[in-house]
């Protein structure tokens, strides 16, 4: 605190007023308006103006106090004669103010000072419905905001399933143990075609891809529609992305991000996201 700004609280609290160190002595002359004590007293300066009418209207009257507590606006009260709770009046405002002071230097310091280094910035979103993930099974992947990602050991690698908010929309990504898409693909609607109330719905397929479509009857989520699609990653290891809804709900937007942005950690993906 500086040494003007120590005196000025002596006198708010009046503590300490037998030092002069500690008094605004500038404002304690009585030869000029309280103004212009007030002013001087901020500046810590003498009064530079010559004598008013306010030092002939005050000629015979006791000496100033020695503590500021005991002035107000109007009039000078002598020290022996102060009206109760004054002085509390006047250091409850100096606290007021010495706190506002205080909370105001703090929040512009706080906004000049440098961010803190090592804070985690957001990664860069894909667009407002999806969000690129770098996945620990160990590959990148674009998957609906909000889907809540659960993982299991499968025969070769682990199986991630990232499952909507409702419960029932479900989208399965692994790597297959297969040599081509097209032996996994196959298969798979083998092992499908055993499962209760299967219903064959059709097969798309292109280069180094395949997809079948199919409807079941599931003991956990009723009755549902699923696309399998196997294909062939960056690196050439093949991979499937499997969803699952209730029949009616459209999945092939989530299922074509997922494959689109699929890369395999340190794979040369021509399109990552």
């Amino acid at each position: 605190m500086s040494r003007l700004a120590r005196r000025y609280w002596a006198s708010l609290t009046d503590t300490n007023v037998e030092s002069a160190e500690l008094l605004i002595e500038y404002g304690r002359q009585r030869n000029a308006t309280l103004w212009r004590r007030y002013v001087a007293s901020l500046l810590d300066m003498p009064v530079t103006c010559g004598v008013t009418t306010e030092t002939k209207q005050t000629e015979g009257l006791t000496p100033a106090p020695t503590s500021t507590i005991f002035y107000d606006m109007e009039t000078v009260v002598d020290i022996g004669t102060a009206p109760p709770n004054r002085g509390s009046w006047w250091r409850g405002a100096g606290l007021a103010f010495v706190t506002l002071l205080a909370l105001a230097v703090g929040f512009g310091v706080s906004r000049l000072l440098p961010p803190v280094p090592g804070v985690a910035t957001p990664a860069t979103s894909v667009d407002a419905v999806y969000h690129k993930v770098n996945d620990p099974a160990g590959y990148v992947i674009s998957i609906p905001r909000g889907w809540a990602r659960e993982e299991t050991q499968g025969k070769l690698q682990p199986v991630v399933t990232y499952t909507a908010p409702n419960g029932l929309d479900r989208l399965m990504v692994f790597e297959v143990k297969e040599i081509s898409a097209t032996e996994s693909s196959a298969q798979a609607q083998s092992i499908a075609e055993g499962l209760k109330g299967y219903h064959y719905l059709g097969r798309r397929t292109g280069a180094n891809w395949t997809e079948f479509s199919y409807r079941y009857d599931s003991k956990q989520y009723g009755a549902t529609r699923t696309i399998d699609h196997r294909f062939q990653a960056a690196d050439g290891t093949p991979y499937a992305i499997i969803v699952y809804s209730p029949p009616g709900t459209d999945m092939t937007e989530p299922l074509t991000k997922a494959v689109n942005s699929l890369c395999p950690t340190g794979a040369p993906c021509s399109e990552p996201g």
